[in-house]
């Protein structure tokens, strides 16, 4: 079996324009549901876990680490408002579509009361 290496392209924008990365495969690509935060002098380090469930469910607040990202203050505050401003944005959108659904499931529920009343007349 043939070991096949897969080029990702990553584009980036800022007020500067776009910038585009190319990913090489062997950047580690993780999942996590934990992140604590560490502030020093020169940088900014987030340490990301996956939070154990179960301890989790027992009042026990702890993970396994699985990645470490260290931010330059410049970096680390220009990270803070990309990531605010993603999170803005997609919060939006989904308070737009949750108000939908919501509309949606009333008018539902307002006619099947109708359909009940007008079906228990006496």
């Amino acid at each position: 079996m043939r070991n096949e290496q897969k080029q990702v392209k990553v584009e980036l924008r800022s007020e500067s324009g776009p910038t585009k990365l190319n990913d090489v495969p062997s950047i580690f690509m993780t999942y996590a549901n934990l992140c604590n935060i560490t502030v020093t002098p020169e940088e900014v380090i987030l340490h990301f876990g996956i939070r154990d469930i179960e301890k989790a469910a027992k009042g026990i607040n702890e993970g396994t680490g699985v990645a470490k990202v260290f931010l330059g203050l410049d970096h680390a505050k220009r990270f803070h408002e990309a990531l605010g401003k993603t999170l803005e944005g997609h919060q939006g959108r989904m308070e737009g579509l949750l108000e939908e659904v919501r509309a949606t499931l009333e008018r539902e529920m307002q006619a099947k009361d109708q359909d009940k009343a007008g079906g228990e007349s006496v």
